[in-house]
Formats: C-alpha cells, sequence, structure tokens
C-alpha cells in the first residue's frame, strides 16, 4: 500500500507549484490535486513511478511503513 500523504508535504518541501509537479512528473495538475485531497482511492504504480521521478526520490519511498 501507498503513503500518499507525503506528495502535498513533499510538494511544499520542496517550494513546487502543483503545475511544477505535473511538468516534472507528466501527470496532470487535476490528478495531482485529487491525491493531495485525498480523492484519488487506489493509484496505480506507473502513476507512483511518476510521481518519484517528478520529485527525484524512489517509488519505495511512497511505501506505508
Amino acid at each position: 500500500m501507498f503513503d500518499l500523504s507525503k506528495v502535498l508535504l513533499w510538494r511544499t518541501k520542496q517550494n513546487l507549484t502543483q503545475a511544477e509537479l505535473s511538468k516534472r512528473s507528466g501527470l496532470t495538475i487535476q490528478t495531482i490535486s485529487k491525491i493531495e485531497n485525498g480523492q484519488c482511492g487506489n493509484v496505480d504504480t506507473k502513476t507512483i513511478e511518476k510521481l518519484a521521478v517528478g520529485f527525484g526520490v524512489e517509488p519505495e519511498a511512497f511505501l506505508k511503513k
């Protein structure tokens, strides 16, 4: 299971707008917004991989501990 609560935290820590994260990750702004607002139930592995690229982390960083 993935911990999506990190998305907003990491985005603000890196001073990124949703538009900037969208460009880096290849995800739409709408998808990023839904993830940050808890409106995205389960996301697939490709989405996690794209977020990881956007943040410059390994996909495993999103695993719940």
